[in-house]
């Protein structure tokens, strides 16, 4: 998992999105990525299921770096 959040933090970093003041758009983006996980399960559309989990995933340690929230200290306390 360390790998992983710091792959994401990184990408996000190349990308210029770990601002702060883009939280709120972060936000929403996760939001959006949960619509797509909604449609994935209703559909029984598997693949699409854990493309949107991962998706969701990225954008939440993406939400996090920018809060300066520990990702690994959220799922620990989930």
């Amino acid at each position: 998992m360390k790998d992983l959040i710091k792959q994401v933090e990184t990408w996000a970093a190349d990308k210029g999105i770990l601002k702060p003041d883009n939280s709120h758009k972060q936000c929403l983006k996760t939001l959006e990525e949960l619509g797509e996980v909604s449609r994935a399960l209703l559909r029984g559309d598997k693949p699409g299921l854990i493309d949107g989990i991962g998706d969701v995933t990225v954008t939440l340690i993406i939400l996090a770096k920018q809060n300066n929230v520990d990702f690994e200290e959220c799922l620990k306390t989930a």
